[in-house]
């Protein structure tokens, strides 16, 4: 059973007034001056949704927004290994976490933990860059040590 976040809402350091103009600004931003998009496969889908497609920039109309914003889900499950550290986004909850990027690992048999390949700084010792090696483990390698393998469950390849 997921626990519910505390209730957020108390800080609210812009007026309605202001966050109606960043929303404003937001949505002129994205029709007339758009985003860059370098994925084929999702600049089809925006085509295919109805986005004017220049390249790799890509114009979203106000129109396009508005209709996205009808059928956002009023409730969000991200989902734990362990249902009991399920989080649920709804009304006005609120949570904090590291944004899915470990700030530390334990490897699989290790005693210590690091830092997660690819961090910056740089920790002396540890790997700085990472490349797929195979499906289940990843190559780090440190520009002044040999080539150690990195257990895939411990950091996300840069």
């Amino acid at each position: 059973m997921a626990r519910p976040g505390p209730e957020g809402g108390q800080y609210q350091p812009l007026t309605e007034e202001q966050i109606r103009q960043i929303h404003q600004a937001s949505l002129t931003v994205l029709e007339h001056t758009g985003i860059h998009v370098e994925n084929e496969e999702a600049l089809a889908l925006y085509r295919q949704g109805g986005a004017r497609v220049d390249g790799n920039r890509v114009h979203i109309t106000q129109a396009m927004i508005e209709k996205a914003l009808e059928t956002v889900p009023a409730r969000v499950l991200l989902a734990g290994r362990d249902p009991e550290q399920d989080v649920v986004l709804e009304d006005k909850r609120v949570y904090a976490g590291t944004g899915g990027s470990p700030t530390m690992v334990l490897d699989p048999g290790a005693d210590t933990v690091r830092p997660p390949c690819g961090t910056w700084p740089a920790w002396p010792g540890w790997p700085t860059r990472c490349s797929t090696a195979t499906s289940s483990s990843f190559l780090c390698t440190p520009p002044t040590s040999p080539t150690r393998t990195c257990p895939s469950t411990a950091f996300t390849p840069a």
